[in-house]
């Protein structure tokens, strides 16, 4: 994950997260099989109390969907029968100075680990959670086609 944060002249936002999807591109191998995606998107936060320092704790939710018959539907791993997602931690990003406001770009690499179906278009939903809870708005990614059909 690569944040990149503004800091000079900060203006001032509202204290809940607010996020914004830019776009996204693919990581390709030769034959075409998707093998990662890389999701950007820009964030702003009044209090700048996004992050955690600590292990185990997750605030950037990234829920996974394949397109099956139209429908963005959730997939379930087959060994264990959990949802899949991309959930990770931001570490602390919190700028020094009496103006907490922040605001930056979020880059996200997905690594997507071969064609688990027969479908080939996902997207995301993500959103993510503050220290003091605060959940952001959720942004959706378009239509992601990750391999040729045969």
């Amino acid at each position: 994950m690569f944040i990149a944060m503004e800091s000079c002249n900060r203006p001032e936002y509202p204290i809940e997260p607010e996020l914004t999807f830019k776009s996204h591109k693919l990581i390709v191998d030769a034959d075409t099989l998707t093998a990662g995606c890389v999701l950007i998107f820009e964030f702003t936060d009044g209090d700048g109390d996004i992050g955690s320092n600590e292990d185990g704790v997750t605030n950037l939710f990234v829920d996974y969907f394949e397109i099956q018959n139209g429908i963005p539907t959730q997939v379930t791993n087959p060994l264990d029968s959990t949802i899949i997602n991309f959930n990770s931690r931001i570490p602390v990003i919190t700028p020094k100075g009496a103006n907490k406001s922040i605001s930056g770009t979020i880059s996200d690499t997905i690594h997507l680990i071969g064609s688990t179906s027969l479908f080939d278009t996902i997207m995301f939903s993500i959103y993510l959670e503050d220290r003091a809870m605060h959940r952001s708005n959720t942004i959706e990614s378009p239509l992601i086609l990750v391999k040729r059909r045969k």
